[in-house]
Parts: structure tokens; C-alpha cells; sequence
């Protein structure tokens, strides 16, 4: 979820095996956050999914995960455009490389089981125009009779995919020439108006529940702390780690005590966390975990790919009628052993590919890489 984003900065790794320097340096504390985002994910999915948990469901607030995905997709496209001006084609081609290949990989491992062994996917049912619009981020209710309200494309997770590509969308647009140096003040008016239009008029339609719902806001607000973040970075480390550490106790008091709207709810404790990364990045760059920068490069994969190990460790506790104290850490661990390899044997290669291809001079264009 630059997922999402789901995204990712340009890393040195990245670039020495391009063999191509990095435009920009990495963010420490983004890729932090990206490994904890997808983390908070995996466990509260695990945490529902799994039987025989025994934590109640309203204390799973997993769910933030997501939210800060979104803030920091904000972030990520406010910096990676700040300095230099792309076309509004170029930026969305980077951002299809960037996204697309490894989801519809996924995608097609679902429609190929739902072919083959149907029964593998429960009450999943994949049917053509199912495909399609998920191949397309064409919001849709979930073919899963259990979940009626859900929308969502065939691979879970990807619901968010639907907002990231609407955010790029607009985002995308406001990159041209005439509208650049006004961009931040354009996508602040469109967001704010859709939400406020999603809040008054009531439809069951997805792509209007999508294009209007409030989580928008959440890449406005990224945008706005990308914009904010060299003020961020000066701010002494007892003042990010407040505001990590508040920023969930935040979200989980009023997850678990009250019923706000999920901007309230997990949205701004969202906002708060990444500031609080941002903040940190002085003290995370002295010497940054080498286990966490790779999580945060892997984040992506774990995120479309956790379900899979949740999955398969769920027909084996069904099974072996096994503790869930066994289960969820043996799913966890699964899921990141799984994205793991899925970063190494698939994600990092596409990257390098498709930066390979880039560095290839097309006409004016620059070769510079950039695998966010």
C-alpha cells in the first residue's frame, strides 16, 4: 500500500545495482514506518482470521496499518516531485511500473486457483467481470457472499489500491505546468470537496463510495507533512517519539472506547505517527536496522502476500485443530519469510529491470533513476 503504498523510496542498494547513484537520499524513518504499517496489517489480519483467537475483536486496531500507508504515499509523492517537474504521463507510468506488476501477479494467482480449484477460495467467487475490474482498480463489491458491504477487488488487500490510483490520478494532473506551483492548494480543494459531498449525499454505488469517502484526506495529509518536513526533522527526538508512541495509544483508546469516523479514528493518529518518524530520522539514520530498511523495501510484498501464509496456516489449524498461540505467530513469521522471498525473487528484480530500461536515454528525457 507506496502502499498502499505500498511505495517505495529510491534506495543506494537499489541504484548500485542499476549502477546508477540515487536521486535522493532514503528516509529512514519512512521506511520504518513502512515495515510497521504492513506489520500492524499482518497481525490484526491474523488476529481475525485465525480461529480461536482470543482477543476481542475491538481490540484489534490492525486496521491502522493502512492509514498510514496512506500518509505516507503523500509524503512519498510531495518529495520524489518537489525538486524536479515530471509530465503528468511520466509520473503515472512510474507509478504503474511501480505498482501494477507485482498486483496483477497476485491477481492472476487468484483467478488461476479460482479456475482450477475453486474450492480453495471459499465463498469467493471469481467470475470475468470480477477479473477485470480488478485488473483495472475499477471499485467493486467483493465477490465473497460473506463479505456483502466489502468493496474490494479479488486480492484482498488491494481495496486500497483503488484510493492510491485515484490520489495518482489527481496528483498526476496537478503536475502540469500550469497547475505545479498550485498543486498542494488544488488537491486540498478537490479532496476536501469530494469528502464533504461523500458526507451529505448517501449512494451504494462503489466508485462513489471510492471517489468520496474521507481517506482521501489522508493523502492530502501526508502531502502537507511532505511539504513540512524539513521544519520535522529539526524538532528534538523526545518530541517524535511522543509523537509516535501517543499517536497509537491515541488510535487504540478511541478504537476501542468510541465510534468516530476512521479520519478521527485512525486517520490523524496516522498523521501523528509519520511526523513522529520524520522527526526521529536524525537519530534513525545514525544507525539505522538493517531488518527494518529491508522490511520497509519489502513492505509492499508483505502487504499483498500475507494473506497467502494467513491462509495457508488456516487450512492447517482447521486441520490439526492447533492453538492459536501456535497459529498467528507460525502465520506471521510465514508472512514475512514468504514476502521475503517474494521482494528478493520478484519485487527487486522488476525494479532493477525497470531500471535498467530507464537509464536508457529516450530523446530529452532523464535517465536518472527512481524505483519509488
Amino acid at each position: 500500500m507506496t502502499s498502499p503504498t505500498l511505495l517505495q523510496l529510491p534506495t543506494g542498494a537499489v541504484a548500485r545495482e542499476a549502477r546508477l547513484p540515487p536521486i535522493m537520499p532514503v528516509y529512514v524513518g519512512i521506511q520504518y514506518a513502512r515495515a510497521i504499517a504492513a506489520t500492524f496489517v499482518l497481525v490484526g489480519h491474523a488476529m481475525d482470521i485465525l480461529p480461536g483467537s482470543k482477543i476481542p475483536t475491538e481490540y484489534n486496531f490492525g486496521g491502522i496499518g493502512v492509514d498510514i500507508f496512506f500518509v505516507i504515499s503523500g509524503f512519498i509523492m510531495w518529495v520524489t516531485t518537489e525538486a524536479r517537474q515530471m509530465t503528468p504521463v511520466d509520473f503515472w507510468l512510474r507509478r504503474i511500473r511501480r505498482i501494477v506488476p507485482l498486483y496483477w501477479l497476485f491477481t492472476s494467482v487468484i483467478v488461476v486457483i479460482g479456475i482450477i480449484a475453486p474450492g480453495l477460495l471459499a465463498a469467493t467467487k471469481v467470475t470475468t467481470t470480477s477479473a477485470i475490474q480488478s485488473y483495472l482498480f475499477i471499485p467493486h463489491y467483493y465477490s465473497n457472499s460473506a463479505y456483502p458491504d466489502l468493496i474490494a477487488p479479488l486480492l484482498g488487500p488491494g481495496w486500497t489500491l483503488n484510493y492510491e490510483m485515484f490520489f495518482y490520478l489527481v496528483f498526476g494532473i496537478c503536475l502540469l505546468p500550469s497547475l505545479f506551483r498550485n498543486r498542494l492548494l488544488i488537491i486540498t480543494s478537490v479532496f476536501t470537496t469530494l469528502a464533504i459531498v461523500g458526507a451529505c449525499m448517501n449512494s451504494s454505488a462503489p466508485i462513489w463510495i471510492v471517489y468520496t469517502n474521507q481517506l482521501l484526506m489522508e493523502f492530502l495529509f501526508g502531502l502537507y507533512l511532505g511539504r513540512s518536513r524539513r521544519t520535522l526533522e529539526q524538532l528534538p527526538f523526545s518530541m517524535g517519539f511522543v509523537l509516535v508512541c501517543g499517536s497509537l495509544c491515541l488510535a487504540a483508546v478511541l478504537f476501542i472506547r468510541f465510534d468516530y469516523p476512521r479520519l478521527v479514528t485512525f486517520g490523524l493518529p496516522a498523521v501523528g505517527f509519520v511526523a513522529g518518524m520524520i522527526c526521529l530520522e536524525r537519530a534513525l539514520q545514525n544507525k539505522p536496522s538493517s531488518i527494518f530498511l529491508f522490511f520497509g523495501d519489502a513492505s509492499y510484498s508483505l502487504y499483498l502476500c500475507h494473506l497467502f501464509a494467513i491462509s495457508a496456516v488456516l487450512f492447517l489449524a482447521r486441520k490439526t485443530s492447533i492453538s492459536w498461540y501456535l497459529s498467528a505467530p507460525f502465520a506471521i513469521a510465514l508472512a514475512f519469510a514468504l514476502a521475503a522471498l517474494v521482494y528478493t525473487m520478484c519485487e527487486r528484480p522488476l525494479i532493477r529491470l525497470l531500471a535498467a530500461r530507464e537509464r536508457q536515454p529516450k530523446h530529452h528525457e532523464s535517465t536518472a533513476l527512481e524505483s519509488i
